[in-house]
């Protein structure tokens, strides 16, 4: 026989049991009293947020309106320049129409049978005043010339005199030059050791950006910027250079092969002339100069005669010359040694690539090159990606054993090893 289960009675006052998704959905109004809360502290954070980015907006703006202001300043200061040579141009204009009447007297009395008489004269011994000699003048230069004889066209045309107004506003003599001349200065008198491994950096195209520019300034180390002539913040920059411990130099734009505006500079359709007076000109824009250094230029650098009319305008300022080697076929580097002008040769481009890791990795290249040979140069740009490699690693290059130099620096290094390897 088989058994029957008995069924157990049901008991409906029995708890219901109730699935996790229903103990959640018991749970939930519980949560709801600390969503006012959750409010409150994502209205505080977007507001935190939101003051921090008008906080940056507004010194955004503020540092656009100084360089704006300083743009207009010194295109103020140019259009003044400008006035000031048409000024010097009246003047001259108005000496020459004093001076021609003038000579005009002078050689007809000397033809004239009527001056030669006159000069044979007695002269009273009393002397006339001022007021007492014009009118005899004036009578004198009526009758020097024959009656017969007109005067030419050229006297006609020179005849109005010169105006009180004219002479007035002539400016003063401390304002007519066309541009500030600049005194260069002296190389550093520091040698590195002749066991120690050297590396010199130069930081280019310093002078359009003010922001990059004092940021380039505040880099960790011994630098040497370059500086674009001409350029809105180019002397304030080369004037706070030597304060932060950064070198100057004047990046002198020449002309390039591939690109067909570039702008302004050295060409290769100029005459020595020209050349040799827009360089000397580019120099003098800049203080506290102690080299020079080509901005692109690949296609003028491979010119040898070119750059020997430059280099000829180096040994007598002092200054020393560094080839950026845009080209393989640069001619500036020879040039300059055959002047016995202190002349170096770029060995490494850190930002050809504007990419961090490139950077990086071209920083590394400069550290090998560094420790393989003594000493390296490398040149950058003032771009936020670079600014922030060399902020974040030229501390680290003391503990590779490497010292970070100006460039007048590597170059007394480099002539005490030569003189040091040639046994002197």
């Amino acid at each position: 026989m088989t058994t029957q289960r008995r069924k157990r009675p049901t008991n409906t006052r029995s708890k219901k049991r109730t699935s996790p998704r229903g103990r959640r959905a018991q749970k939930a109004p519980a949560k709801k009293q600390y969503l006012p809360a959750l409010g409150i502290a994502a209205l505080f954070c977007a507001g935190i947020a939101l003051g921090a980015f008008l906080i940056s907006r507004t010194y955004t703006l503020h540092l656009e309106a100084i360089e704006l202001r300083e743009a207009r300043q010194w295109a103020a200061e140019r259009a003044k320049q400008a006035t000031l040579r048409e000024a010097q141009q009246v003047q001259a204009r108005a000496l020459a129409r004093t001076q021609s009447p003038q000579k005009a007297v002078s050689s007809g009395s000397k033809q004239t049978p009527q001056a030669a008489a006159g000069a044979a004269r007695p002269t009273r011994t009393t002397s006339p005043t001022h007021t007492e000699q014009a009118p005899k003048l004036a009578q004198q230069t009526q009758f020097t010339r024959p009656p017969n004889i007109t005067p030419p066209a050229t006297e006609q045309r020179e005849t109005p005199a010169v105006t009180q107004d004219d002479i007035v506003r002539q400016p003063p003599k401390k304002q007519q030059r066309k541009q500030p001349v600049f005194s260069t200065a002296q190389f550093s008198s520091y040698t590195p050791a002749q066991s120690s491994n050297i590396m010199a950096i130069v930081i280019d195209d310093i002078g359009y950006q003010r922001r990059e520019g004092l940021r380039t300034l505040h880099l960790p180390g011994k630098l040497t910027i370059a500086v674009l002539p001409f350029t809105p913040f180019a002397q304030t920059l080369a004037k706070r250079a030597p304060k932060l411990g950064k070198e100057v130099m004047l990046h002198a734009p020449m002309e390039p092969k591939a690109l067909q505006h570039w702008g302004e500079g050295l060409t290769a359709v100029m005459t020595e002339t020209e050349l040799r007076n827009d360089f000397v000109a580019m120099i003098n824009d800049i203080p506290n100069l102690i080299g020079v250094n080509n901005h692109m230029g690949s296609g003028l650098t491979e010119n040898a005669q070119v750059m020997d009319w430059l280099m000829a305008e180096l040994p007598q300022r002092g200054l020393y010359f560094i080839d950026s080697r845009t080209s393989a076929k640069s001619a500036a580097y020879t040039a300059a040694k055959k002047r016995g002008i202190p002349t170096y040769q770029r060995d490494i481009f850190l930002d050809n690539n504007r990419d961090k890791k490139a950077i990086n990795q071209q920083l590394n290249r400069l550290i090998r090159a560094t420790q393989k040979t003594g000493m390296a140069l490398g040149i950058g740009h003032p771009y936020p990606e670079t600014l922030d490699v060399l902020e974040q690693r030229l501390p680290e290059l003391k503990a590779l054993g490497i010292e970070l130099v100006t460039v007048s620096e590597l170059l007394n290094a480099r002539s005490r090893r030569e003189a040091f390897a040639l046994g002197y």
